[in-house]
């Protein structure tokens, strides 16, 4: 591993990923969700070369969008209405925005 937490003690990257745990989970604005997913897809590739793309796009996009379906049939809150089921439950814009930000 060449990146910067090689020449550093093994505590400041601990500090330091805990930290940023402790942030997005803090703070679940969208925006700041996505600068999170693409400064750790840059990191990645720096460390290990483009072979990363392919297992974000393979690996964890398909499991992403599987999650992100799950929490929008689980979580009925929302007022922008798609899909009314047939038990009364709606499908709302909003539990999907949220269950791609989860």
């Amino acid at each position: 591993m060449n990146g910067a937490f090689a020449r550093s003690h093994p505590a400041v990257g601990f500090l330091y990923f805990a930290a940023v745990i402790a942030f997005s989970l803090v703070l679940n604005h969208p925006v700041f969700i996505a600068l999170s997913l693409v400064s750790s897809l840059a990191y990645a590739v720096r460390l290990k070369g483009k072979s990363v793309l392919k297992t974000f796009f393979f690996a964890l996009m398909p499991l992403a969008a599987f999650v992100t379906l799950i929490n929008a049939l689980v979580s009925h809150y929302g007022v922008t209405v798609l899909y009314t089921f047939p038990d009364g439950n709606n499908l709302t814009l909003e539990s999907i925005v949220y269950g791609a930000v989860t």
